[in-house]
């Protein structure tokens, strides 16, 4: 998913159906992804895992922790 600070973009999948992610966005606000973990590691009781990039802000979090990007977690 390609996201600005206008728009939430659907990019090209790699994977299957069981892989996709749970999708929740609120325009100029945020959009939010919950991929489940790699299959062979689900068996194990390893969770899914949030991530939520907030609009406003332009920071991104992964299970509410900022992520280390090249844009330090603050993206436009």
């Amino acid at each position: 998913m390609k996201v600005t600070g206008t728009s939430a973009t659907p990019m090209a999948w790699f994977g299957n159906c069981d892989d996709e992610p749970q999708r929740a966005i609120v325009p100029g606000q945020s959009v939010t992804l919950t991929f489940p973990a790699f299959r062979p590691l689900r068996f194990k009781g390893t969770p899914a895992a949030t991530y939520v990039y907030d609009i406003p802000t332009g920071v991104l979090k992964k299970d509410g922790k900022a992520v280390p990007t090249a844009c330090k977690g603050k993206c436009e």
